[in-house]
């Protein structure tokens, strides 16, 4: 018998496994998420922004109100769900819980989805969102490089991660507080590119990695700030976004 085989019993029993999504208990043996949420989570589908990729309500409207009324720098978003439980559920888990491994099965369920489209683009790197050094501390982690690492690992593990060229300048207000328009505002200085590593990127296509993507106003703020540094291309992918209008 394998070592394993003797070891993943007694694994289970002390650790039991549970949902990524709700957190409850699963058959021994098993991982990942439950059959409950399993019937509940959907990818996001058509129609959905052409710009952002939100999930939309009408094919015609082609842009959701975000993106058709603001500046959006970067080409095009790929998030893999909606904002609804129980995706908002295993997020929470991610970020106030200490649930890494949510974090580790979100990234790779983006990577295994959109692997053939980030294939496609002919990604130069991929770069995880910043948190402030703040947040950093406080959780011991940046969720969004948790996701970004397993995202990448999923499709292409030979595109380099770089965590060090964006860095967040500093600890803004809680977006979900704001209104769109002070979403904007709060974060439009928010982001800059390390000042030793602004001739690495010139003409770099790049894929920014987040947990949530709301109005935009995060994943434009740092778009602006990598072409500062001369990236051509911004591309985004996100495990979840709010629905657009």
């Amino acid at each position: 018998m394998k070592l394993m085989q003797l070891i993943n019993p007694c694994v289970d029993l002390f650790f039991p496994p549970r949902c990524v999504f709700c957190n409850s208990l699963l058959p021994a043996g098993k991982s990942g998420i439950c059959y409950a949420c399993k019937d509940r989570v959907k990818f996001i589908q058509e129609p959905r922004c052409l710009k952002c990729g939100k999930a939309i309500e009408y094919d015609e409207s082609e842009y959701c109100l975000d993106c058709a009324s603001k500046e959006r720098d970067f080409v095009r978003g790929y998030p893999l769900f909606s904002y609804l439980p129980p995706v908002s559920g295993a997020l929470s888990l991610l970020k106030y819980h200490g649930k890494e491994e949510v974090g580790q099965y979100l990234g790779r369920l983006l990577g295994q989805h959109f692997g053939p489209e980030f294939q496609s683009l002919h990604l130069d790197a991929i770069i995880p969102v910043p948190v402030s050094e703040k947040k950093r501390k406080l959780r011991g982690y940046n969720q969004a490089e948790i996701i970004a690492r397993a995202c990448r690992d999923a499709f292409d593990s030979s595109l380099p991660l770089v965590c060090d060229l964006l860095i967040r300048k500093s600890d803004t207000q809680a977006q979900k507080k704001l209104s769109a328009s002070e979403r904007e505002k709060n974060l439009c200085k928010a982001f800059t590119c390390a000042n030793e590593m602004h001739s690495s990127f010139a003409g770099w296509r790049v894929l920014l990695v987040d947990d949530i993507y709301t109005t935009g106003a995060t994943i434009q703020a740092c778009t602006k700030a990598l072409m500062e540094v001369g990236v051509e291309k911004v591309y985004y992918t996100s495990v979840c976004a709010g629905r657009g209008n």
